[in-house]
């Protein structure tokens, strides 16, 4: 979808995304929110993708720090970082605090060459799992000690779709590039920064508008067939809107650009 130079102005070129039912537009980005994430789950291209490093393999985040660990704590700090490897132990620390140490898949190093990574004990779902176990998780950058990185504040990435998780971190996350119907404008829009997130907004929210009384019929009430109209909208998009409000695109791509340049 170009977004070029157009003569064309309005109050506010971003008129054009916004919807009659801000409640049915909302629930339709809180199904776009889902299916980023199930697609980042299973590996697929997805708006997740901007924020996060990885995913890594433990031995690649410890090499990076044995390298030079003052590069590494840059490389990762403000990131979240997505680790992939096998469980070497569960274990709790002098302080109590838990934390798992993850080594490469089906490797023969000794826990000794893995890193740590720490994790909430109080959380069942660890209890579950046990040496050999495949590790999945989302981790922050945290310390290096005595040759082994610790990175901090890890959960497992299937418990992205754990309501009390996926409330707090995925809309913390998408939700800047999915704005609700009431927050957009051109300014709001102008804040995000990411093209990939920028592109990821003008896709859903001209899906939505291309069949706007279809969409808000099954996304008014019903979780289930505001994913259903979704999942048909990706399916079966002839982008009639993009088509029909090209000079609209062109507007809002010639504003954006002057507000990034200031």
């Amino acid at each position: 979808m170009l977004l070029i130079c157009s003569g064309f102005a309005s109050a506010d070129e971003s008129d054009f995304l916004k919807p009659r039912n801000n409640d049915a537009f909302d629930n339709y980005m809180l199904q776009a929110a889902r299916f980023e994430a199930q697609l980042f789950k299973h590996d697929k291209p997805s708006a997740f993708d901007a924020y996060f490093i990885g995913p890594l393999k433990p031995s690649e985040i410890r090499a990076t720090y044995e390298r030079n660990e003052l590069a590494a704590k840059k490389k990762y700090t403000n990131h979240s970082i997505r680790i992939k490897g096998e469980i070497s132990s569960i274990n709790e620390n002098a302080f109590g605090n838990g934390y798992i140490v993850a080594v490469d898949r089906v490797s023969r190093v000794s826990a000794l060459e893995g890193i740590h990574l720490q994790i909430n004990k109080n959380d069942p779902v660890y209890l579950e799992l046990g040496k050999g176990d495949s590790i999945d998780a989302i981790c922050q950058v945290g310390t290096y000690t005595l040759g082994i990185p610790s990175m901090s504040k890890c959960f497992l990435t299937s418990s992205m779709f754990r309501p009390e998780v996926f409330n707090n971190f995925t809309f913390n996350l998408i939700g800047n590039p999915l704005l609700k119907a009431k927050t957009i404008s051109v300014e709001n829009i102008a804040k995000i920064k990411v093209r990939p997130l920028l592109k990821t907004f003008i896709v859903y929210a001209s899906s939505y508008k291309d069949n706007e009384d279809g969409n808000e019929r099954a996304c008014r009430n019903d979780d289930a067939t505001c994913e259903a109209a979704l999942m048909h909208n990706l399916e079966t998009s002839t982008s009639r809107f993009p088509d029909a409000h090209q000079q609209d695109f062109n507007a809002l791509g010639a504003r954006l650009r002057e507000l990034w340049e200031k």
